[in-house]
């Protein structure tokens, strides 16, 4: 039975095997070796993908590899449920992508978890949206939302907020996992990727090739769309066409 490090080194000889015959489709600025290099030692550390079916494995990091994500950094995870291995972005990945690739450029996308005690308060000034977030230093209080913003390079700003009931109903209502670890255990960034994904809905973005749009559009931990029963007509959750509201002022502060 072959070893541990014989299985790694096999693996990684399919895995660079299969990026070369997706060579067009990767990013320009893709580094093969070095995903190959990370992605392996990430996986010697994860035992319950060793397991993993091979080619949902490679299928897994190669939409990684299109996204130019790097699986070291938690830009992204493959997580095994039963017999397959599914896709996820973290909200790092979607961040690092949407500023990578959009049309628009950006100086900054950041998320941030605003707990009871802390200071957040989104107002216009001279036209323009200001953010003013006073997290209390080490606090580990209840958490009563989260936002999201990207500021452009012009210096306009866009803010997405979301209360944990907000949050808990999108998970609730349309999380493939919703009783999952990811959520169980890691509920800030679940939550986090939530309100990004409602951010990134008012930005335009272009992808490289049309492989990298479909994994962007059809790979999340939720669909965010529904079906309505009275018709096939399928519905974005966070389809909003109109501008953000950013002229309501908008003061969360927790009790004292």
């Amino acid at each position: 039975m072959a070893d541990k490090n014989e299985v790694a080194v096999t693996f990684s000889d399919l895995l660079n095997d299969k990026l070369i015959s997706v060579e067009n489709s990767l990013p320009k600025s893709f580094n093969r070796e070095r995903f190959c290099q990370n992605a392996i030692a990430v996986l010697n550390e994860k035992p319950e993908l060793q397991k993993a079916n091979r080619a949902q494995l490679l299928m897994g990091l190669v939409k990684g590899a299109m996204m130019n994500l790097d699986y070291s950094n938690r830009e992204f995870y493959l997580i095994n449920y039963g017999s397959s291995v599914n896709f996820q972005f973290d909200y790092r990945g979607l961040q690092k992508i949407v500023k990578q690739y959009s049309i628009r450029p950006i100086k900054e996308i950041r998320s941030e978890v605003v707990r009871e005690g802390d200071k957040f308060q989104v107002s216009i000034v001279d036209n323009k949206q200001i953010i003013n977030f006073e997290p209390k230093p080490f606090s580990d209080a209840e958490i009563v939302g989260i936002f999201a913003y990207v500021e452009y390079q012009d210096g306009s700003v866009v803010c997405e907020k979301m209360s944990v009931k907000e949050i808990n109903d999108v998970r609730n209502n349309y999380s493939k996992q919703k009783g999952g670890n990811s959520w169980v255990k890691s509920w800030s960034e679940m939550g986090r990727k939530t309100v990004i994904r409602r951010l990134i809905k008012t930005i335009d973005v272009s992808f490289e090739n049309a492989e990298a749009r479909k994994i962007f559009d059809e790979e999340s931990d939720s669909d965010f769309t529904i079906k309505k029963h009275s018709s096939d007509e399928v519905v974005d959750v966070f389809s909003k066409k109109e501008e953000p509201q950013i002229v309501i002022i908008d003061d969360v502060e927790g009790s004292d």
